[in-house]
């Protein structure tokens, strides 16, 4: 476990969670866990992790909700991942961007962890360096809705969270299941919504913001992404290893598509779904999907298909292409996407109130 975590026994366990109200211990051991060198924030681990990584070529990402030892009313959500020394830390990456936006959410608290209590050493550029940051929000994954409508407003509030992003000429690069999270609050802003994590890859790509660009620090290779969540076009590239195409705003709002089918099926692959009675579904069956799913939420997973569809033709000389199916090339916006789930959650919504 290293020496900046320390497992809570039986005893430590029942005292938190009598002092707390939450699950410590219960679950799976509870850690504390704190930065290491000259800092002295600690936290405690809530419960199961949020998110944990499995990839064997990953970053070995892990999420967890967390309390301050010191404060124990406050809750986080704190973020462990491996980096490579010559990029910029996540902590530090927070320094470039515009003003916050809710539902795009840098650490607050963070820094490499450190063993020796005299701070950080020099380490070799390509040497893998612990990272560990605390985010002042707590949150939980997509696929633990309560309601459609409740996910669908989230990944809504996430997705206008992005375009504020873009607006500002930043890309996330890394849109997966992992970093957009429900909120787990009584935050009148964030409750019933959601927010994205893990900015470390995002990359500015407009011009200087306050005489500083991102150009002088290492953000990785030209394709960045997880790949069950990664666009058609990035896909195509890792398989033929032609000229990488550039990353854009519609890759991501694809891959924004991916998370939300992944968050529910798997939500409907649970055991003894609510809408179905029945155990796991089989992810191909897609007419017993569709019957476990509300209509508005169908119509928008149809329409949002389509849009992939239209936005996967290639470009083609108008003669053609357009006489002969009647349709020219389509590009995800957020404009085109946000109304889609502004229709379904409109829907859900009149439905809820029946």
């Amino acid at each position: 476990m290293g020496p900046t975590v320390h497992m809570l026994n039986p005893m430590e366990a029942e005292r938190w969670q009598k002092s707390t109200g939450h699950s410590i211990g219960t679950e799976c051991p509870a850690y504390e866990v704190f930065l290491g060198g000259p800092y002295n924030q600690r936290w405690i681990t809530i419960g199961v992790p949020v998110y944990n990584s499995v990839s064997l070529l990953g970053r070995g990402t892990l999420v967890w909700n967390v309390f301050n030892v010191f404060e124990p009313h406050q809750y986080m959500t704190m973020k462990d991942t491996w980096r490579r020394a010559r990029r910029s830390p996540e902590a530090q990456t927070s320094n470039f961007f515009p003003n916050k936006h809710p539902h795009n959410l840098v650490g607050d608290i963070g820094s490499d962890v450190y063993v020796h209590s005299n701070g950080p050493e020099c380490v070799d550029r390509n040497h893998v360096v612990l990272h560990r940051l605390s985010i002042e929000k707590v949150g939980r994954p997509l696929w633990e809705y309560r309601s459609e409508l409740e996910l669908l407003r989230a990944i809504r509030a996430v997705l206008a969270g992005h375009q504020y992003l873009c607006q500002h000429h930043i890309l996330h690069r890394g849109i997966s299941i992992g970093n957009v999270l429900l909120a787990d609050t009584d935050s009148p802003e964030l409750r019933g919504k959601g927010f994205v994590i893990d900015l470390d890859f995002a990359l500015d790509s407009g011009p200087s913001n306050g005489g500083q660009q991102w150009g002088n620090i290492e953000h990785g290779a030209a394709i960045m992404g997880t790949l069950p969540f990664m666009a058609q076009a990035l896909l195509e590239y890792t398989v033929s290893q032609e000229h990488p195409p550039a990353h854009e705003p519609k890759h991501e709002i694809e891959s924004f598509i991916w998370i939300l089918c992944y968050a529910i099926l798997r939500r409907l692959s649970e055991p003894h779904n609510i809408r179905t009675g029945r155990g796991p579904l089989m992810m191909t069956n897609v007419p017993e999907i569709c019957c476990a799913l509300s209509t508005p939420t169908t119509n928008m997973l149809k329409s949002l298909s389509n849009m992939l569809v239209l936005s996967s033709i290639r470009a083609v000389p108008l003669d053609t292409h357009a006489q002969r199916f009647g349709t020219a090339s389509f590009t995800l916006t957020h404009l085109a996407v946000l109304a889609v789930f502004d229709n379904a959650i409109t829907a859900l919504t009149s439905l809820a109130c029946l």
